[in-house]
């Protein structure tokens, strides 16, 4: 069985790819929408939306790893 840091280690990164995933959407849904014909308003809106779902799971996956780390559960 790993150690507890080894499992935190390993809950860091994957909600390091989590996110790191989630920007390079961000920048290549609006680009592949442009490339098939949509509009730069529509482009900008979903860019716009998926940012800011990828920052509220990069803050939900860190108030779970501070809860974690205290012991305590959300």
């Amino acid at each position: 069985m790993p150690a507890p840091t080894a499992a935190r280690a390993a809950g860091a990164d994957s909600a390091r790819d989590v996110v790191r995933w989630g920007a390079f959407c961000c920048v290549l849904v609006p680009l592949v929408l442009l490339a098939c014909g949509s509009s730069a308003a529509a482009a900008a809106g979903t860019g716009g939306a998926l940012t800011a779902l990828t920052a509220l799971c990069w803050a939900l996956l860190t108030a779970a790893r501070s809860a974690s780390d205290a012991g305590r559960c959300l």
